[in-house]
């Protein structure tokens, strides 16, 4: 449940509404206990501007939020999806049943679901406290992912016993290694060049769930409140019990990690920083992230197609300057020998470095 909700979360901090989350669109990767949670079927999210509210009817039946149906709605229907896969989860059945569509939506909207069938019998009362809270009818005191997330029920693992911030966890000294050898990358990650981060963004997205175990272990030891993304504090709390960077440096690290200055680190941006050179180096992933960024195919990367990625997130001479970090021809564009030799970390003017030479 704490990945499925982290992965709501995720969505919400990118502006992203799912709009039909059930218990199908969650998947495991494979089966066994390897086997990472995903969710799936994007075909109805929606990317909303801060505080915009949505009015399309869209979604299935036993999981749609009842404002859904009054075509006036925004993020937080997501919560109340998730508060009906919960319930299911729990207890196994439906809390809204019916014997067709219009019978189901009519029990939604009436807001009919019971806590106290047999169902329950030996269900907690703060579970019970926590799916009445994504199940709220109004939107406005629904709580939002990040605050689910915190919910004491969840925070104990549905033991009911939990620690409060600042307690002491039980080292995980695997994941602590994992960390480590992160960290060490990450400090070689904030020296490359704007490019180079973008193309390492580009491979991060590419890799499967074996291939970033290891730093998937690592983004969880910062991401202490399990919401999907790391925050500045949770950020500084790790590294300052850890010692794996000096405290003058912290916020600075923090700074390099967040790309896109949102005050989080999110998962993408954390794998792009953590993935090791041998990784990133090998042929077949060198190619998979030059054609990523040749979006018009056309065999070299162009001011236009990072325009086109980046839109206006920088200016016409900022994105000049990427181009010329791995123009080795002085030509106006990027070839994919020239983009190879980049994340080699050749510079532009060093001795030998014209493609081919």
């Amino acid at each position: 449940m704490n990945k499925m909700l982290g992965a709501v979360n995720y969505l919400h901090t990118m502006d992203v509404c799912h709009r039909d989350l059930k218990l199908e669109n969650f998947i495991f990767t494979e089966k066994g206990p390897v086997g990472e949670i995903k969710m799936i079927d994007f075909g109805f999210s929606k990317h909303y501007l801060h505080k915009e509210h949505m009015h399309e009817v869209v979604g299935t039946s036993y999981y749609i939020a009842p404002e859904v149906l009054g075509r006036d709605y925004t993020q937080k229907s997501d919560i109340w999806s998730m508060g009906v896969i919960i319930f299911m989860m729990l207890c196994g059945r439906c809390p809204f049943g019916g014997q067709d569509d219009y019978e189901i939506q009519e029990n939604v909207k009436a807001g009919n679901y019971s806590l106290s069938t047999k169902h329950w019998r030996n269900i907690s009362t703060d579970a019970k406290s926590f799916v009445r809270s994504l199940l709220d009818m109004n939107p406005e005191s629904r709580p939002t992912a990040s605050q689910a997330l915190a919910h004491p029920w969840l925070m104990s693992g549905g033991t009911g016993i939990y620690k409060e911030d600042g307690e002491e966890n039980e080292v995980d000294v695997e994941a602590e290694e994992a960390l480590g050898k992160s960290v060490e990358q990450i400090k070689k990650f904030r020296t490359f060049s704007r490019l180079k981060k973008m193309a390492l963004m580009s491979v991060a997205v590419g890799m499967d769930d074996r291939e970033v175990e290891k730093m998937k272990l690592a983004f969880r030891e910062l991401d202490t409140k399990n919401n999907g993304t790391i925050s500045l504090a949770e950020f500084r709390g790790v590294m300052q019990k850890t010692k794996f960077v000096d405290d003058k440096d912290i916020d600075k690290l923090f700074a390099d990690l967040d790309m896109d200055h949102t005050g989080y680190i999110k998962y993408s941006e954390f794998l792009a920083a953590a993935v090791q050179e041998q990784s990133f180096l090998e042929d077949d992933r060198v190619v998979d992230a030059f054609n990523k960024l040749d979006t018009d195919h056309n065999g070299t990367i162009s001011r236009e197609n990072l325009k086109g990625i980046l839109g206006d997130e920088l200016d016409d001479a900022a994105i000049d300057r990427m181009i010329a970090e791995a123009d080795f021809h002085n030509d106006g564009v990027i070839s994919l020998d020239e983009f190879r030799m980049m994340l080699e970390g050749k510079k532009v003017g060093d001795e030998g470095t014209a493609p081919g030479s």
